[in-house]
């Protein structure tokens, strides 16, 4: 049987000089983790990388990025047998319903992966015309893959579509060879990796660190990530009001620093 060949449309990171926690995409999101990490006799991937949002990127810019990410696709499509979306959704609703035109169009199956994230608060407050362009791709795409279980019963439950738990990764060079003791401080170490907005859980983590707080524990939290206005708000009056915890505000940090931080904490999140 002939090899299959699947392109892949998502980010490349740069990874040395990554930021995550705050709109970076993470390393779920990163194709070329995907080129490196997985390997099959049956199927070859092929790298179709698109570009990721700037800060401060104005119209222009994004026009300019929606027609060289189909045009991308446009070219690789010829020689694939199907195309691997990593949904990024919001913004990128309206290049990802491209590209599922130019699959329809030159008819490639699309696998469209959903990562973890806020998508079921995002397709409760888009606009009607993003949650039409987000239903059409999800209703055309081959096979649907959710990150989360709770995707997977949302889209099956409240729009009949059926899809497939694809739990997120960690590269085995990652993986330390030795393991710290946990647990074994006076205080109990956890640490948020991400953006840090409501659909995160981040405000609840705050109020169930601050509750086991008041109950006795000895709590210390670590966030690192970007934080969104309304968490800074939330955040600056808890501490002004005065908490029973230990906070850390590290902010977007680079890769090579976060794994540093897995090894210094108990709990993570």
């Amino acid at each position: 049987m002939a090899t299959k060949k699947i392109l892949l449309n998502g980010p490349e990171i740069d990874v040395a000089n990554a930021f995550f926690g705050g709109g970076a995409g993470g390393m779920a999101r990163n194709m070329a983790q995907y080129l490196g990490a997985y390997e099959s006799d049956e199927f070859e991937q092929v790298p179709c990388f698109h570009s990721v949002r700037k800060e401060k990127a104005g119209p222009l810019s994004f026009v300019k990025r929606l027609v060289t990410d189909t045009a991308a696709v446009v070219r690789g499509a010829p020689s694939a047998d199907g195309v691997h979306i990593v949904a990024q959704y919001r913004t990128a609703i309206y290049r990802e319903f491209a590209i599922m035109l130019v699959c329809l169009a030159w008819r490639r199956p699309v696998l469209y992966e959903i990562k973890a994230g806020a998508f079921i608060q995002w397709l409760g407050s888009c606009r009607s015309w993003e949650r039409w362009m987000a239903l059409f791709i999800l209703r055309h795409a081959r096979v649907v893959l959710c990150e989360g279980r709770v995707y997977v019963r949302f889209l099956q439950d409240e729009l009949g579509i059926e899809s497939h738990y694809a739990p997120n990764f960690v590269l085995g060079q990652e993986i330390p060879g030795d393991i710290q003791p946990k647990l074994m401080r006076e205080q109990v170490r956890v640490l948020f990796v991400g953006y840090c907005y409501e659909g995160k859980g981040v405000f609840e983590l705050v109020e169930g660190c601050e509750l086991a707080a008041q109950q006795g524990v000895a709590v210390e939290l670590t966030l690192a990530g970007h934080e969104d206005e309304d968490f800074t708000r939330f955040l600056d009056e808890k501490i002004s009001q005065g908490l029973s915890l230990t906070v850390k505000r590290m902010g977007r940090m680079n890769h090579a620093d976060v794994l540093e931080l897995f090894k210094a904490n108990d709990v993570f999140c």
